[in-house]
């Protein structure tokens, strides 16, 4: 996953910063929190909450990876209720890459997942980032489960272009140009702008992986080949 990660940043733009913030969504009981609990046995020194501990989100779950493949990682593990999602939009702006958790093992709940991952993949403040379909919980789903979540994900929140142009605070691109026509400079920001848009109409990589946050099967073989 940290591989497939940089190499998506590496493929838009250039990563300079000391850190990556890594937002881990989904829907409730999708495994978000475990699966942050099991990196953190994995690829840490930190103690993990032992998985009888684990609780449902209801706020934010954070952990450091100190310096894990040149790179120091922080993961927010956010609530997914549905009264807990607008929080999510607090973290946008400053996240690097995406874990949008999917459980394999609820047919019912994996097109509300895909629906809410097109909502999220629409604000504009994501439209750099690399994002991680992680189709958790295939120790108990297998193959079947995975081909589910593929289905349902890859033709859609992963390949659709968004028209939303909508920012987080609800302003549009046209308040901002007319901010700048103000100023004098609306032809020249027009034409950047414009190349900007272009080049991220959609987040930079996608992809949709299978994984156990149990077992830990997909972590490890993620992390050590980017191209599975």
């Amino acid at each position: 996953m940290f591989t497939y990660l940089i190499h998506g940043l590496c493929e838009g733009w250039t990563f300079s910063k000391p850190e990556m913030r890594i937002l881990i969504v989904g829907l409730d009981s999708s495994g978000k929190t475990s699966m942050l609990e099991k990196m953190k046995e994995m690829f840490s020194d930190l103690q993990p909450i032992p998985k009888e501990h684990i609780k449902p989100t209801v706020g934010l779950n954070v952990a450091k990876i100190e310096d894990f493949l040149g790179v120091q990682w922080t993961f927010w593990d956010l609530g997914g209720l549905e009264r807990l999602r607008p929080i999510w939009l607090k973290y946008y702006r400053e996240s690097h890459g995406i874990f949008f958790l999917v459980d394999s093992t609820d047919e019912t709940r994996i097109d509300d997942a895909r629906v809410v991952c097109n909502r999220m993949l629409a604000n504009t403040d994501l439209q750099n980032a690399p994002v991680l379909i992680v189709a958790n919980k295939i120790d108990e789903s297998g193959p079947e489960g995975l081909t589910m979540v593929k289905t349902a994900f890859e033709h859609s929140a992963l390949n659709s272009n968004s028209n939303d142009t909508t920012s987080k605070d609800g302003r549009t691109d046209g308040t901002t140009t007319t901010s700048l026509a103000k100023n004098g400079i609306l032809d020249n920001t027009k034409k950047k702008k414009k190349k900007k848009e272009d080049a991220s109409a959609t987040p930079i990589a996608k992809r949709v992986m299978g994984a156990s946050a149990f077992t830990g099967v997909g972590i490890k073989e993620a992390v050590d080949d980017n191209e599975n």
